[in-house]
């Protein structure tokens, strides 16, 4: 095999380039397309053809068309003995390098790259002691430094409704005429637990579509529609002339489709109408109270109380509370399958999968701990672990049982009623001065304690809980609240987050811990983050990877507080198996951080500031620097190489919180380095200075609220692009939501690009408009109840070439009826229309259920879809969900569906499916 190697790299020198000399033949290894690291220099191949052997120094030179010479580089004396040679790190030694100027060093010490431009590279080797030149290879390069596309539709962490969503953002830039752009957007499915950059990095594509020339999409109706409640991670890739360009941030969305909003908001009707009780024959309010609203067993299912006559120091008599047990173990299990007869369009979910998802708790003299334990037949041996385990300390859970025994306390349920009955009384034109005197008093006590126990339920850090529950006399014991300074603790695979710039959220094997007893704060997580994988889905290698992080300081996380952060990622460059043609390269790198924020007012007014530096080496194996400012020690002491890079990033930002006047204000800016990259969190955008500001009001009792923001920034901040791009959004969000009346929703977004170019093949003026309305009423109909929901949505994208232009419109009309018995009955419509430059397409679609309750055990729904293009591709689902409550053993829920697709263009993409789902819940 080694003999194969060696002809085939011989061949390569032959055919490959221009020699100026003979003894030697260069044979150097062309950059990944667009892009230009120093270290790429010394990636080469010496054949010494002589018969002898040399002593020889290698000089490296790289000039820019318009620019002439950029750099020069020379390495140290070695041996070239006859024969093949690929040249590696301990051979080349340290290098010297001469920048030009100071501009192009200080570029290259912050990204390691060069400028976009038309570049030369010339690697010629010297024989000693005379000098003289025995080998030379050039080759040619171009750079192009673009920014990575940015993600606008669908919001971040937003909720999808539509059937068929549309996916739009703005393209990289600077693009330049003739080059031509292309993008691939990818969809995951989130699994329990998983964070979005995990779900991206294990998960099979739910749905993947290629060659896009605009920056949006509708999602394509031969593809299988979003699970209902499932959680999914969207990203972009750009693609330049066909070759890989770079990728966007990671989102995510959660999907509920327009009939079960249509469920809830009749549910949420219900509860509006009931939530008063009713009057009894005295006039006086009679409640009845469900067990399950009062934690603890306090009162008996369906008795009936008068709130006028309980005593205000007690407000109830409350049964004996029963004392917890030393020892409670409870959990969840859920397996889920699935079997069909092919895998879905856009798709790589396998046709037939199993998931376990166990989940077991155990409380410990009220300490709660839980493991979770994810098995799924998805896993690949190309992609990361979907696989995995955690045991945990969980705080939540201790918060809420303090939660549950402070509502024991206040009762709040009962209260609420009572303050609406006492608000009815004090109506009452017979109510003397005297009795109005009392329930007035009464009332503002019960306003109090309405207004403590919102603020208690609604507080889920830790230090702002205790600070709350003391507040309102609500006694944690000292063992409490040092379990409550344990912010974060597991074992197994966790999430950590430090910040969005340091370590956010990458999967992390090994030990996670966050604790802040007091004023002190520490936090570490380890160790493994990647698996070594030899080919993945790209057909590359992916290096294993460890990540350590760590973080010091004093003072609250919630509050007033000072914090030091250092990541540590490498990679293990033994872990695969590599050669000459490999161009994956063993990474390492160093982040260090300083946040701090300063807390007013009770957490009224609020100040944050970070800002850190990376130091990230794009390849462990390069050679050293000879003539570099940095210290020895400090080159010794963090690996400094020739593909180390040095940048820096920081953050400012101010918050304003009003409760009593529902006012939420924040402003700030951020600054992200062309070169800092953290390998604690993936695909983080750089090269960006920016400023946001942004409004949250709600008035007359949240019946009405708005929300509004402004945000702009600028790349190409050391001049490496050929333009400055800046990118402006803002954004309005109203909502108005009156009883008996249909409430309102609307949303305008647009979205502006633009550089500080006028030539015409430079310029940039993109804009991507949102716009969105929506409108819905429940209302009774003698035996039912009513729901009816109309929608409109817009997207419109324009460019300075109109070449990519496009638009998207979808009106939706829904309309649910619930009946007195258990029977609803759903049915929507749907117009889709999509406009491209020279293109034109519309979709309509119709959706059908139904779904009753038998013997308060088995929820039956049957459903109807239909979809049809203009270009007569039509698709026909129908499925039929059972869902079966099985005492003990838990839920089983069936599923069945039928989908039938006719691709009446091509003929090549229709198809019959079967597509059968069983999942069994339990609870314990």
């Amino acid at each position: 095999m080694k003999k194969i190697f060696n002809i085939l790299l011989l061949f390569m020198i032959l055919i490959n380039g221009r020699y100026s000399y003979s003894q030697v033949q260069v044979l150097l290894q062309q950059p990944p397309p667009n892009q230009l690291h120093i270290e790429d220099l010394w990636k080469l191949t010496l054949n010494n053809t002589s018969g002898g052997s040399y002593s020889v120094y290698l000089v490296g030179k790289v000039t820019e068309a318009s620019r002439g010479e950029v750099l020069t580089a020379v390495t140290k004396n070695f041996i070239l003995n006859q024969g093949l040679k690929v040249l590696n790190s301990k051979e080349l030694g340290d290098v010297e390098i001469n920048y030009q100027n100071k501009d192009i060093e200080d570029m290259i010490s912050k990204t390691g790259s060069v400028q976009s431009g038309y570049y030369t590279i010339c690697i010629t080797v010297y024989s000693l002691p005379d000098n003289i030149a025995i080998g030379e290879r050039c080759i040619n390069q171009t750079v192009n430094n673009l920014s990575i596309p940015i993600l606008v539709s669908p919001f971040n962490s937003s909720t999808v409704s539509e059937l068929l969503p549309f996916f739009s953002w703005m393209p990289p830039s600077p693009v330049i005429a003739g080059q031509r752009i292309t993008y691939t957007l990818t969809v995951v499915e989130i699994l329990p637990r998983q964070s979005p950059s995990d779900a991206m990095l294990s998960n099979p594509q739910w749905y993947e579509i290629s060659n896009l020339i605009t920056s949006g999409t509708v999602y394509q109706m031969s593809s299988r529609m979003f699970t209902e409640g499932k959680r999914y991670a969207w990203k972009v890739k750009a693609y330049l002339n066909g070759v890989f360009l770079n990728e966007s941030e990671i989102w995510q969305f959660s999907y509920i489709s327009i009939s079960d909003s249509l469920k809830r908001n009749k549910q949420n009707k219900i509860k509006e109408k009931n939530s008063g009780g009713v009057l009894n024959q005295y006039g006086n309010l009679q409640l009845s109270i469900d067990q399950s609203l009062i934690p603890g067993g306090y009162l008996s299912r369906g008795k009936t109380f008068d709130c006028l006559k309980l005593k205000e120091s007690a407000g109830l008599k409350l049964t004996q509370i029963k004392k917890q047990p030393t020892f409670v173990l409870n959990g969840t299990s859920k397996v889920y399958g699935q079997n069909a007869n092919r895998i879905s369009t856009y798709s790589e979910q396998p046709a037939d999968f199993l998931r376990w998802e166990l989940n077991p708790s155990v409380s410990i003299y009220n300490v709660p701990l839980s493991a979770a334990l994810l098995l799924s037949t998805e896993q690949k041996s190309s992609k990361q672990n979907i696989n995995n385990f955690a045991f945990n300390f969980d705080p939540n859970k201790l918060i809420q049982q303090i939660k549950n025994k402070a509502i024991e306390k206040s009762v709040s349920p009962v209260l609420n009623n009572e303050y609406d009955e006492i608000k009815v009384r004090l109506k009452d034109a017979n109510i003397t001065i005297e009795e109005k005197e009392k329930l007035n008093a009464r009332l503002k006590d019960l306003e109090k304690i309405k207004i403590d126990a919102a603020n208690l339920q609604a507080v889920s850090d830790p230090d702002e809980f205790i600070r709350e529950a003391e507040n309102q006399n609500v006694r944690i014991s000292g063992f409490s609240k040092f379990l409550l300074s344990i912010r974060n603790l597991g074992i197994g695979t966790n999430y950590p987050k430090f910040t969005e710039f340091t370590l956010n959220e990458i999967p992390v094997t090994g030990l996670n811990i966050e604790v802040n007893p007091g004023l002190l704060y520490f936090a570490f997580s380890g160790i493994r983050n990647l698996k070594a994988i030899q080919k993945s889905e790209n057909n590359l290698p992916v290096y294993g990877r460890k990540t350590i992080g760590s973080r010091l300081g004093i003072g609250k996380y919630s509050g007033t507080h000072f914090y030091l952060t250092h990541v540590y990622a490498w990679d293990d460059e033994k872990s695969i198996i590599t050669d000459s043609s490999t161009v994956v390269t063993p990474m390492k790198n160093h982040v260090l951080g300083l946040e701090m924020a300063l807390s007013f007012f009770k957490g009224i007014l609020n100040f944050e500031a970070e800002a850190g530096a990376s130091l990230l080496t794009r390849d462990v194996r390069s050679p050293d620097i000879k003539n570099s400012d940095i210290p020895s020690f400090v080159q010794n002491l963090f690996g400094i190489k020739m593909s180390s890079s040095l940048d820096y990033y920081y953050s400012l930002k101010t918050s304003l919180h009003i409760d009593k006047t529902g006012t939420k204000f924040s402003s700030g800016i951020k600054m992200v380095g062309p070169g800092y990259s953290s390998l604690g969190t993936q695909n983080l955008r750089n090269d960006y200075l920016g400023f946001d500001v942004r409004l949250d009001q709600n008035i007359l009792s949240n019946r009405i609220s708005f929300s509004t923001f402004l945000k702009r920034d600028r790349d190409n901040l050391i001049s490496w692009k050929r333009t400055t791009t800046t990118n402006t959004s803002f954004g309005f969000v109203m909502n108005v939501n009156f009883p008996g009346i249909p409430f309102l929703t609307f949303n305008y977004s647009p979205f502006f690009q633009k550089n500080d170019q006028n030539i015409d093949s430079l310029k940039i003026d993109n804009r991507l408009s949102l716009y969105t309305l929506s409108t819905g009423y429940g209302y009774p109909i003698g035996i039912l109840f009513a729901f009816t929901n109309l929608g409109f949505s817009l997207q419109e994208s324009k460019t300075a070439s109109k070449l990519f232009d496009f638009s998207s419109n979808t009106f939706t009309f829904n309309q649910s009826f619930t009946f007195h018995f258990p029977l609803t009955i759903t049915g929507g419509f749907g117009h889709t229309e999509i406009r491209l430059t020279n293109s034109y397409n519309k979709m309509i679609y119709y959706d059908f259920s139904s779904s009753y309750l038998f013997f308060n055990t088995v929820q039956m729904t049957g459903g109807l879809n239909i979809a049809k293009e203009m270009k007569n591709n039509n698709k026909l689902g129908i499925y039929l969900n059972s869902n079966i409550a099985l005492w003990f053993l838990g839920n089983l829920d069936l599923r069945a569906e039928k989908n039938i697709y006719n691709d009446n263009i091509s003929h090549t993409g229709s198809y019959d499916e079967f597509v059968f789902k069983a999942t069994l819940s339990t609870n314990w």
